[in-house]
């Protein structure tokens, strides 16, 4: 039996400065844990310099006050609608 390798995006928002530490050790502990043996697109919507990107895709997104980051989340995510069909599971 064939194991089929899935293309998946992890999918995550961190806006506003103070909780860019916390996508480093998300995605530090994902890329340890999190379906390792699939194919894995890490995609941060983020108003984080692109050089503090720790490997992923970055979507540039404006800064707003909580809680707007997650009231907003499935906006942000449909504004990428195309690249999302791409994958298997998000």
């Amino acid at each position: 039996m064939e194991n089929k390798k899935y293309k998946v995006a992890l999918v995550m928002i961190c806006i506003n400065e103070m909780y860019w530490p916390f996508a480093k050790n998300m995605i530090e502990s994902a890329r340890i844990h999190f379906l390792k043996n699939q194919d894995v697109d890490y995609i941060l919507w983020t108003d984080m310099p692109i050089e503090n990107a720790y490997g992923c895709k970055i979507i540039p997104t404006e800064p707003v006050c909580w809680p707007y980051p997650t009231l907003l989340r499935y906006t942000l995510f449909l504004q990428q609608e195309e690249m999302l069909k791409d994958y298997d599971y998000i």
